[in-house]
């Protein structure tokens, strides 16, 4: 209510101590509620805060909040982003969870030709060290070159960690992974983005991504 979107605009850890309390008595904060803390403490900086809080505000029996990629099967898992996925449609994007041929699900996502498009992205808590982003993806025959590239970067606007681009291949299923490294200092978050890449033609380029990891 009032009194709770107050406090958590003026004391965000006042507001979670709340919340932790509303919680052992049975009752928690609304999904809105909730969501309005974590946006304020990622504005703030305080992301292990926030990614303890988003854990904390999961229902009962769902996956466990860990800090590598959340729901990378693309299902449609509880938790609001920003660690959970945030999928964009704008401008002729489309970004949906949807099965694929197989039936399985999948992220399904169409990249219009003419300019970089925000596609899909999650708010990660790595910790400093090497790591592999990984997956598979399935990408409609169409136009030549560079059509989608997931990256990496800092949150905050840090440095970029890293950046893989995927075109056209065989048909099929084909995995794709790229290395990079989290640095010591100066990148408590990171954001994963999957962007669709401006290309040759008029048709959106298309595309469906599982085992994101």
């Amino acid at each position: 209510g009032p009194f709770t979107a107050a406090l958590t605009k003026v004391d965000p850890a006042a507001a979670g101590r709340l919340f932790e309390a509303m919680a052992a008595n049975g009752w928690g904060p609304t999904p809105a509620e909730g969501s309005r803390l974590i946006a304020v403490m990622v504005a703030e900086g305080d992301y292990a805060g926030a990614r303890a809080e988003w854990g904390r505000l999961l229902p009962r029996g769902a996956p466990a909040a860990v800090p590598l990629v959340y729901n990378g099967d693309f299902k449609a898992r509880p938790g609001d982003p920003p660690f959970n996925w945030s999928l964009i449609a704008k401008d002729g994007a489309v970004a949906e969870y949807a099965p694929a041929s197989d039936g399985a699900p999948a992220l399904h996502v169409l990249a219009p030709a003419l300019s970089n498009a925000p596609l899909a992205g999650q708010l990660l808590t790595l910790r400093p060290g090497a790591y592999s982003l990984s997956g598979k993806v399935l990408v409609a025959p169409g136009e030549t070159g560079a059509l989608f590239s997931w990256r990496i970067d800092c949150a905050g606007g840090g440095a970029a960690l890293g950046r893989t681009d995927l075109t056209v291949g065989p048909p099929g299923w084909r995995p794709f992974a790229a290395g990079f490294t989290v640095p010591a200092a100066g990148c408590p978050a990171q954001w994963l983005w999957l962007t669709g890449l401006a290309h040759d033609g008029f048709d959106p380029a298309e595309a469906w991504w599982r085992g994101v990891a």
